[in-house]
């Protein structure tokens, strides 16, 4: 087959349409949850899901181009010999009878490199994004009632300690190590709640 129809062929094949034409703005923007389907990042992500696809697509189409014109060179003999020498070299036997053996951990790596540059589809890159929500919504929903829980405790100290102070209380009915384990319970809500604070593992 002449190169420039192989190549035609390949580009055919490979690079059938534009992105538009199988998946329009409307269709991309109903695969998001309805709530969010009026945000402006979608329409902008889209936009970069086209650029990405025309960047991939003249790679291909580069690639296509001179592995065709590759293909149209006449070859010796001898080189053929030696490269098809070469590539037996490269096969690996699968059932083992023959080849050199595989290194496990050299394939271990290259599957976590290939996981790790893998691309979510854009069901997962949802759902990714809806699991994460739920995360992040039990985390403030725990940290409103902690704070919840403080603000009772800070506000219950308030008033006893408003209580001793202007005399609603007679010394008698309140010991010293009562008041001083208040103060410090005062003390330790005070440091939790404060911005920028470290929150401590235990109580002083």
């Amino acid at each position: 087959m002449p190169p420039h129809k192989e190549s035609s062929l390949l580009t055919s094949f490979f690079l059938d349409n534009e992105l538009q034409d199988s998946l329009t703005l409307l269709q991309f923007t109903n695969s998001f949850p309805a709530a969010h389907r009026d945000n402006p990042q979608i329409k902008k992500l889209y936009k970069e899901l086209q650029a990405s696809r025309r960047e991939i697509r003249s790679i291909v189409k580069k690639n296509i181009e001179e592995e065709c014109e590759r293909a149209s060179y006449p070859r010796s003999n001898n080189n053929g010999d030696a490269e098809n020498s070469e590539y037996e070299q490269m096969d690996v036997d699968y059932d083992g009878s023959s080849g050199e053996e595989v290194d496990s951990e050299a394939l271990d790596a290259f599957d976590d490199d290939d996981e790790k540059h893998r691309r979510l589809t854009l069901d997962q890159a949802i759902e990714t994004l809806a699991n994460a929500e739920t995360i992040l919504t039990t985390d403030i929903n725990r940290m409103e009632q902690e704070c919840g829980e403080w603000l009772k405790t800070f506000e219950a100290l308030n008033e006893e300690m408003s209580d001793l102070i202007y005399g609603r209380v007679t010394k008698d009915s309140v010991s010293g190590l009562k008041v001083i384990a208040d103060l410090r319970e005062l003390i330790y809500y005070c440091e939790r709640t404060a911005p920028g604070s470290r929150k401590r593992k235990s109580k002083s």
